[in-house]
């Protein structure tokens, strides 16, 4: 799999005080009424993952002998030139004879493996009698950071990483760009060979977005300080700014998946790839992994939305991602007509996407928020996020001054 660089700007936005809520079901249409005060937020959700098989091989070949490295822990063989087109950056401040690039890559694939296999439980790329693992610093295209190809005889893989990565976006590394880029991208090219190693990449394994969402999952797990994926969320394609978008797309839809790792905890998604293992789809082993941890696909799909709306300026309180403060303010559509009142709301959306939706109510409403939602498939949900600028929406208990409701309304015979 190949990471490609692309610069992705991020701009500020201004602080906006609104109420909200939000719907999420199947792909049929839905009819929202609504009491005074209701604002409204509306996403549907269904199981519609598409299909790419992955496979690749061929010998790689550099133009003469390269030099060898070996990790400390002897698990990976780094394999680099100190000239020519794919001299790795030059420096040896430790004076080892080794350049300083090699060394630190050596040691971040240690760390990758000792927390994505060692700690979690993650399928090993690492295959017993065969020798160290190949990671060829090597160019592969201008803007690819790195790429995971199979080897002769289709067993086991070998993956590349830029030698440099002079020119590329930056990120929050507090050693360098240059560094957090070599960080995330051995993270996510030996994520892509623990994909391999425990599903050959067959069936939904080989679902190239699913694969590069949780490559850029396991990246921020194993350096969770460098931030490289937030130079996506600001595309007009991310959930942040255009959740009507089917997920799985990458690298947009990237914080989809990475809610799962930190709402569940990061050994969830070690299970979920076992169940890929086994034949399931992503939906269903997500789905499986939940009602075993006694949990609703349906309210999770919906937290899952609401956490990418309370972002940016709609951030408070406890919940929501660690870095919701950092993340872009979501950009929901506003609903017209009275802002008071909305009688039989219409929201057609496809399957695994979203829709936010605000009203802003006039000083002059009051009453009570009544939400009535007429949907055909259970799988429909609705979250509520509430704001005002003065005071608590919420009880004077509530963790969150901010938070008014959240998860999914309870189905019923016609309803959900």
């Amino acid at each position: 799999m190949k990471r490609s660089g692309r610069n992705i700007h991020r701009k500020d936005v201004g602080t906006v005080w609104e109420d909200h809520s939000l719907l999420n079901g199947m792909n049929r249409p839905a009819f929202v009424k609504t009491g005074m005060l209701l604002p409204v937020i509306v996403f549907f959700a269904l199981l519609f993952p598409g299909m790419v098989v992955l496979g690749a091989t061929d010998l790689y070949a550099f133009p003469d002998t390269p030099e060898a490295h070996v990790s400390p822990s002897g698990r990976f063989m780094i394999l680099y030139h100190t000239d020519g087109v794919h001299a790795v950056f030059a420096g040896d401040e430790s004076g080892s004879g080794i350049p300083d690039y090699v060394e630190s890559a050596a040691q971040y694939a240690d760390s990758t493996w000792n927390y994505l296999v060692g700690h979690l439980g993650f399928a090993d790329p690492v295959m017993p009698g065969n020798g160290p693992y190949n990671i060829i610093l090597e160019k592969r295209g201008d803007s690819i950071f790195g790429e995971t190809v199979v080897n002769a005889g289709g067993q086991s893989t070998r993956t590349y990483v830029h030698p440099t990565f002079e020119g590329f976006p930056g990120n929050l590394d507090a050693e360098g760009s240059r560094y957090g880029s070599l960080k995330v991208t051995i993270a996510h090219e030996l994520k892509h060979a623990s994909q391999f190693a425990g599903t050959g990449w067959q069936g939904d394994a080989g679902n190239i977005h699913w694969m590069e969402l949780d490559a850029v999952m396991a990246e921020n797990l194993v350096f969770p300080d460098v931030k490289d994926y937030y130079r996506h969320l600001n595309s007009v394609n991310s959930i942040f700014r255009d959740p009507k978008i089917s997920v799985p797309v990458y690298p947009w839809q990237v914080t989809w998946m990475m809610y799962w790792a930190e709402r569940m905890g990061p050994e969830f998604m070690a299970g979920i790839w076992h169940r890929l293992a086994s034949g399931e789809m992503m939906t269903d082993a997500i789905r499986n992994s939940l009602a075993g941890a006694g949990l609703s696909w349906r309210e999770e799909v919906t937290r899952n939305y609401l956490w990418h709306l309370a972002s940016g300026a709609y951030a408070s309180g406890a919940d929501g991602f660690s870095d919701r403060f950092d993340y872009p303010t979501p950009v929901p559509s506003p609903v017209t007509g009275l802002l008071s009142r909305i009688d039989g709301a219409q929201f057609n959306y496809r399957p695994l996407s979203a829709g936010f939706h605000k009203v802003v109510p006039a000083e002059s409403d009051t009453g009570d928020v009544i939400l009535f939602v007429m949907a055909s498939d259970s799988l429909t949900g609705v979250g509520v996020y509430g704001y005002r600028d003065a005071g608590p929406l919420a009880g004077a208990n509530s963790v969150s001054d901010e938070w008014l409701a959240g998860g999914s309304l309870p189905p019923a015979d016609g309803y959900a």
